[in-house]
């Protein structure tokens, strides 16, 4: 393993076998003895925070406990078990075409919601278990460090909960922040690759950026949103590496060149080749992109002025906490980290550069705001609790070593700090997943509802016309669930979310289907004529609320 202090010069072993296997590292040859990462640091590492792991995973079925054995679903899952072909050509459209090729890839083409729901749970554990030494092999103090900082509070996370409720998308999801880890390895070994021969180290390094390349552009076939995290782990790793460096060691290291500029150029080049194969997926597959992904860029479409003003509003939501997924302990804590290491830095402990790039990272969950140039879809911030998860973990390393109190009290105070805030922030997960289960039942008694209704007016259990839905349906809840305005889409009604009558009569007979309710889909000149005699009509769950009109069967909420 090596650290700040390592020798400049090592002999080179370059057997494959020592290096890194089995999912840490990608076998390279190089000096594996020496470098931060590799397969007997993963599995010292492994031993090491074993327990402690064990006990952040209590945290883990806090947050997601419902998910390993429930069947519930929210939107976009239903259209996957009853119109699979389609969706996944629609995936391929919106340029995520790795993600089709490993759910065949892995044998998961075929949709089964619960077996998603346990997949997703054990696959967030690895992913969080494999970042985790990320960090921990660049820490000088290994013997005081707690995985229990970093693991937790990305557990429970809101966020998390947000993007990983989308069960049809959310093993892949941590697939891909699992390769965005193993790129930040790969990266991490190349700038310390040490050998005699020069013309050895730089094929070695060659070998390590062309392996981060491609697990990069992997990582983006998955999830494009994926860049965000990689170019926020970018700056976390060089202020956990230099926080504490001298100039001398920074300068021997190349630590800007290596571990700024070659991540950012390797980030450009796996976004070339994902790009090349995205063009090759949609030929293959004789379609084009989905204008929703040209649609989601506001650059060049909307005024400066309103992109500016829209991107300052959301930084104000999210550091200001103003929605249910943003905690303010973030912002007090990402602050007081500034100022700790402002400190630092006037007393010649830490870098300008650490400084700098720790208030870059602290502003990096606006990174998909600032891309997209508009407010982003929650489930697209994961690098929020990325961040927070960084900040609880390098906070808890300064204070150790630097409190006004004693060792004893610090870390007593580090934990309740870290146990009250991730308890605060798993009850709001918990209380998403269970709004989410309340709501479904709801949607699932309201389908039952509706297909008796329907029946009662065509006289049959399964006519043959199509159905319109006009309008949404938003169900009560219960006192302890989250109203819908709270939610973005995960604990919402599938029958409240409906952007226009062709997008909720795809959504609303796709869930009637999978409920054992199958009717026809309509044209869109069927659904003009229904929008049209609606108008007339009471709206549900009154009599008249659904009628057969044209050889039509329209639904009113």
């Amino acid at each position: 393993m090596m650290t700040s202090d390592a020798p400049d010069t090592v002999h080179v072993d370059t057997s494959p076998s020592d290096h890194i296997q089995s999912g840490a590292v990608p076998a390279t040859p190089t000096a594996s003895s020496t470098l931060p990462y590799s397969w007997s640091g993963f599995t010292q590492y492994a031993w090491k925070v074993r327990w402690e792991f064990l006990l952040s995973l209590v945290f883990l079925l806090l947050a997601f406990g419902q998910k390993l054995f429930s069947n519930t679903f929210s939107i976009d899952t239903e259209a996957i078990i009853q119109a699979q072909k389609d969706l996944y050509r629609s995936w391929i459209q919106l340029s995520r075409f790795g993600f089709v090729w490993l759910k065949k890839i892995a044998g998961t083409y075929w949709y089964n919601n619960a077996l998603s729901g346990f997949l997703t749970v054990i696959l967030f554990a690895t992913t969080v278990f494999l970042w985790g030494y990320v960090f921990y092999a660049l820490s000088e103090k290994k013997e005081k460090w707690h995985i229990a900082f970093f693991a937790i509070p990305l557990f429970v996370s809101p966020i998390m909960a947000e993007q990983l409720g989308f069960l049809l998308q959310s093993p892949s999801v941590c697939v891909g922040m699992m390769l965005v880890a193993l790129a930040v390895m790969t990266y991490v070994n190349a700038a310390s690759v040490r050998v005699h021969r020069e013309s050895h180290r730089i094929r070695v390094t060659l070998a390590y950026h062309l392996l981060a390349i491609l697990l990069l552009a992997a990582a983006f076939s998955l999830y494009t949103a994926q860049i965000s995290l990689f170019i926020s782990a970018v700056g976390m790793v060089y202020v956990y590496k230099f926080f504490s460096s001298s100039s001398s060691t920074r300068k021997s290291e190349h630590s800007f060149t290596s571990f700024i500029l070659i991540p950012a150029v390797l980030s450009i080049c796996g976004y070339i080749i994902y790009s090349l194969l995205n063009r090759l997926a949609l030929y293959v597959y004789h379609t084009s992109t989905d204008a929703y992904v040209n649609d989601q860029v506001r650059w060049g479409k909307d005024s400066l002025y309103h992109i500016i003003v829209t991107i300052l509003r959301h930084a104000r939501t999210v550091y200001f906490s103003q929605r249910i997924y943003y905690s303010l302990a973030f912002t007090v804590l990402g602050i007081l980290l500034l100022l700790i290491l402002g400190i630092r830095f006037l007393r010649r402990c830490t870098p300008f550069s650490a400084v700098l790039i720790m208030a870059a990272v602290f502003a990096s969950p606006l990174i998909m705001s600032v891309l997209l140039g508009m407010v982003p879809t929650v489930r697209t911030e994961f690098v929020y609790p990325y961040v927070f998860s960084f900040i609880f973990l390098l906070l808890h390393e300064l204070l150790s070593a630097n409190s006004f109190l004693s060792s004893k009290w610090s870390q007593l105070l580090a934990w309740l700090v870290l146990l009250a805030v991730c308890f605060g922030q798993g009850q709001i997960s918990n209380r998403i997943f269970y709004t989410e289960s309340v709501i479904y039942q709801q949607d699932v008694l309201l389908a039952s509802q509706l297909a008796t209704r329907i029946g009662e007016v065509t006289g049959m259990e399964h006519p043959s016309e199509p159905v319109v839905y006009i309008g949404r349906h938003i169900p009560r809840g219960n006192a302890d669930t989250y109203k819908s305005t709270d939610l973005d889409l995960i604990g919402r009604s599938i029958m409240d979310i409906t952007f226009s009558t062709t997008h909720g009569d795809w959504v609303k007979n796709h869930f009637m289907a999978a409920q054992g309710y199958s009717f026809r889909m309509p044209s869109r000149a069927q659904e003009s004529m229904a929008e049209q005699e609606s108008l007339s009509m009471p709206r549900w769950p009154a009599e008249g609320s659904v009628q057969k009109i044209n050889g039509v069967i329209i639904v009113k909420f």
